[in-house]
């Protein structure tokens, strides 16, 4: 944090202004659903973890990581007096949870991440909002912005790129172009082609990469999703103890015009968005 002469520019206020804006932006924000990293289930490794011969995730800067999650608690408990909820992965990761709240909320889902490996949930309830090319990805733009047909397409695509983020290779040889014309044709037979190594190597990264076979392979994964979704049932906002909040992490900004900030998060609405900020950091190791 930093407060000097009398500033407050941290984590928290930077997590709470964007979540405003997000609010504005998105027309008909009835629920605030953040969604971590952060695993309930400790000690036990995911299936991608160990289905990967190199490490997964390595390379990552974990003195960053600790920096950027050093206030979680506080904005989470933020989140919650405003009336939104946290949810949080047993075994695997954010992404599998927003997989499951896209693939099973009967509402219309806004995504908010940086993270193009939400594309693939694209459909005509779910739309991926993007901060840093500021940006709305639906279904009627999809081909403009990523230059495949469909989010099934997508998904094949960054099977055969790999993904450099996660550390998980593509195939030999295969840059953008390359993947665009193998999923053009019949994706099976052109891998069969070029090496049987091709594909195992996209048979492999699908099982890494699909959202949709991700929450399914753990026991009790979908029914820590199913109990942590019904805290919307009961989710308030409770205003004085958000100020507290606010207080107490010397947020003046926020202090100083509280009933402007606070406006934003009164509209009464008819759709549930899910807005996925955090979780979209690199993986904290928590």
């Amino acid at each position: 944090m930093n407060h000097a002469r009398g500033t407050d520019v941290n984590m928290i206020l930077m997590f709470l202004r964007s979540i405003r804006k997000y609010v504005e932006l998105i027309d008909g924000v009835d629920n605030i659903i953040a969604v971590w990293d952060s695993r309930l289930t400790r000690g036990q490794p995911n299936f991608r973890r160990l289905a990967t011969e190199v490490e997964y995730k390595a390379g990552r800067n974990n003195d960053l990581l600790a920096t950027a999650h050093e206030f979680d608690a506080d904005i989470q408990q933020c989140i919650e007096s405003l009336g939104g909820i946290n949810m949080f992965p047993a075994r695997m990761e954010a992404d599998d949870v927003i997989a499951w709240l896209s693939h099973n909320l009967d509402h219309k889902i806004t995504i908010v991440t940086v993270d193009q490996d939400m594309y693939q949930l694209i459909n005509e309830n779910c739309q991926v909002y993007s901060p840093i090319k500021k940006i709305m990805i639906t279904k009627s733009n999809f081909h403009d912005i990523t230059q495949t047909q469909t989010p099934r397409d997508f998904l094949n695509f960054k099977c055969l790129t790999g993904d450099k983020s996660d550390n998980i290779p593509g195939l030999p040889k295969v840059g953008k172009k390359t993947a665009l014309k193998l999923i053009s044709g019949d994706l099976i037979a052109n891998l069969k082609a070029r090496s049987s190594d091709s594909s195992a190597i996209y048979e492999n990264n699908k099982k890494l990469m699909d959202l949709s076979y991700g929450y399914t392979v753990h026991d009790g994964e979908i029914e820590s999703y199913t109990e942590q979704i019904t805290q919307l049932d009961g989710a308030k906002q409770d205003l004085t103890y958000f100020k507290k909040l606010c207080f107490k992490n010397k947020l003046f900004a926020i202090t100083n015009k509280f009933d402007n900030f606070i406006s934003t998060f009164n509209r009464n609405v008819n759709t549930t968005n899910l807005v996925d900020l955090f979780a979209k950091l690199p993986y904290s190791g928590k």
